[in-house]
């Protein structure tokens, strides 16, 4: 439809209805323009916007007190964007690409995931990293419209490797380590965090785990759909359970319109660069598994600690 086809329908909105209409578009419309922006070099500081935790992963964004006479723990700045992230652990054996040029390549997702978790149930930050590393080029296959969401979640990589680069890095090798660690140091922030300390690797990697289960769930769904089935709708539901609770409603309206600009069914089983419909809803749902296998570990961490409702 053109722009011009807009006009007669809109004059026979009253204000109200036109307003409602207007506000979701321009929200999306600043998603896209926030997208196309190329974000400066990231400090460890970067996350937390004018005081506030980033949005999109979760974040609520309440602006904390101002804490006196007390000096944020040091940690190492970064020094750009993109980090390379370090592995730890036994690598999986390296596997031909599928799709040679392509960005994104779920062999390299399954294989970050698969050694993510140790035969003693611990979660392996830098194994973590990698998967989500995957998961980025994932999202930016989606389109233009999740541009902003690849962003925030690049931003949050960066935080959790500053970390892990710091003077308190043998903390951050696992999960488990840099929960124990960051609540003994108070450095979580329970209620709120300091505005002068740097971002909480808890609360930081919060946010991914929370996306986390919104891919999740969307590529389950997506592995069972049918011809009939729009995946712009089993996206939308997906994020309706793990992610729109802890968003705004400007957020909100934004992702729903961004979901309307995904890519055919047919278009995202392309991106595993499977032989066949079958064999790409086998390496889904192999992915899907996989994933809630990080997805169960973490989310029994955060419930034991009492940290899944970190604002």
């Amino acid at each position: 439809m053109g722009l011009g086809a807009v006009g007669p329908g809109c004059a026979g909105m009253g204000p109200q209805r036109l307003l409602w209409f207007l506000l979701p578009t321009a929200a999306f419309l600043g998603l896209l323009f926030l997208s196309s922006l190329r974000l400066p070099k990231v400090q460890l500081s970067a996350c937390v916007w004018g005081g506030r935790p980033c949005g999109w992963l979760g974040g609520r964004g309440e602006t904390p007190p101002p804490v006196q006479g007390r000096k944020p723990p040091l940690l190492s700045r970064l020094s750009g964007s993109r980090l390379p992230l370090p592995r730890h652990g036994t690598p999986a054996p390296a596997q031909a690409p599928r799709c040679p040029g392509q960005a994104f390549q779920i062999s390299r997702l399954l294989a970050a995931f698969r050694a993510c978790v140790t035969p003693d149930g611990e979660i392996l930050l830098g194994e973590y990293l990698a998967g989500w590393k995957e998961l980025i080029k994932l999202i930016d296959a989606l389109g233009a419209a999740f541009g902003l969401l690849a962003q925030e979640t690049q931003t949050k990589m960066e935080i959790l490797q500053g970390h892990r680069a710091g003077p308190h890095a043998p903390h951050y090798r696992t999960l488990q380590a840099m929960v124990a660690f960051e609540l003994q140091r108070g450095l979580v922030g329970l209620r709120v965090l300091p505005p002068d300390w740097p971002p909480s690797g808890c609360r930081t990697l919060l946010r991914l785990h929370r996306a986390l289960k919104w891919l999740e769930l969307f590529l389950g769904k997506l592995s069972h759909s049918g011809p009939e089935e729009d995946p712009s709708q089993l996206c939308a539901v997906a994020y309706q359970a793990a992610l729109a609770p802890y968003h705004s409603w400007w957020v909100r309206q934004a992702a729903g319109l961004a979901f309307l600009a995904l890519p055919s069914r047919r278009e995202l089983y392309g991106l595993v660069c499977a032989e066949g419909e079958r064999e790409a809803r086998a390496m889904l749902l192999d992915a899907v598994g996989i994933i809630a296998r990080v997805y169960n570990v973490t989310q029994r961490v955060y419930a034991t600690r009492g940290l899944l409702e970190l604002p």
